[in-house]
C-alpha cells in the first residue's frame, strides 16, 4: 500500500471522529454543572396480582441551551477517546482497525445523543444532524473493504466520506454543537 492511501485513510479517520476542542470546557465540567431532566415516577400493579411496582423515568424537554450543552460534553468524550487512539502511522492493520474503533467511538455517541431529550419543537432540527452521522457510519465499512482488498475505489469512497463528514459538521456547527462538528 502506498503512503499516500495510508494518509488519506489516516485524514479519513480523523475525518469520522471529527476532532476538536470545547474552547477550553472539559466534558466533565459540563456534565457536572448540567441539572438532572429526568422525573421519577413510581406505578403501582393492581393488588390482585404478584407483579411488584415498577418505576419508570420520563425525560423532562431540555431547553435548546441546556440541549446543545449537555451534547457537546458527549462528543468531547468522543473527541478524547478518538485522540487517545494516537497515529496509526504507516501499519494498514493499525488503520483499518482505527477505522473501526472511530466508528464504534461515533456510534456509540450518537446512541447518547439520541437519547438526550429533543428540546421542544427542535426535532425537525436534529433529525437531519443524526442522519448525516449515520451517512458518515455507513461510509465507513465499504472504505475499510476498499483498503483490506487494495481496491481502486479508496478515493471514490474515501471522497464519498469527507463529504458525508463536511455535511454532518455543517449541519452540528449550524445548530450550535461546534464539539460535535468541529
Amino acid at each position: 500500500m502506498t503512503r499516500r492511501i495510508l494518509f488519506v485513510v489516516f485524514a479519513g479517520c480523523l475525518a469520522l471522529a471529527a476532532c476538536g476542542g470545547s474552547k477550553g470546557q472539559s466534558a466533565a465540567g459540563v456534565i457536572a454543572t448540567t441539572p438532572s431532566t429526568a422525573a421519577t415516577t413510581t406505578s403501582s400493579q393492581p393488588t390482585t396480582t404478584t407483579v411488584p411496582p415498577t418505576t419508570t423515568t420520563a425525560a423532562k424537554p431540555l431547553t435548546r441551551a441546556a440541549y446543545v450543552q449537555q451534547a457537546n460534553a458527549i462528543c468531547q468524550v468522543m473527541n478524547d477517546k478518538v485522540a487517545a487512539l494516537g497515529d496509526p502511522g504507516e501499519d494498514v492493520a493499525k488503520a483499518i482497525d482505527m477505522l473501526g474503533q472511530m466508528r464504534a467511538i461515533t456510534s456509540d455517541t450518537l446512541v447518547k445523543l439520541r437519547a438526550l431529550p429533543i428540546p421542544t419543537g427542535q426535532q425537525a432540527a436534529l433529525k437531519p444532524i443524526y442522519a448525516k452521522v449515520d451517512a458518515v457510519l455507513a461510509d465507513v465499512d465499504p472504505v475499510i473493504a476498499a483498503i483490506r482488498a487494495g481496491s481502486p475505489t479508496i478515493q471514490t469512497l474515501m471522497n464519498r466520506l469527507d463529504a458525508d463528514q463536511n455535511a454532518a459538521n455543517a449541519a452540528s456547527n449550524a445548530y450550535g454543537l461546534t464539539v460535535c462538528g468541529s
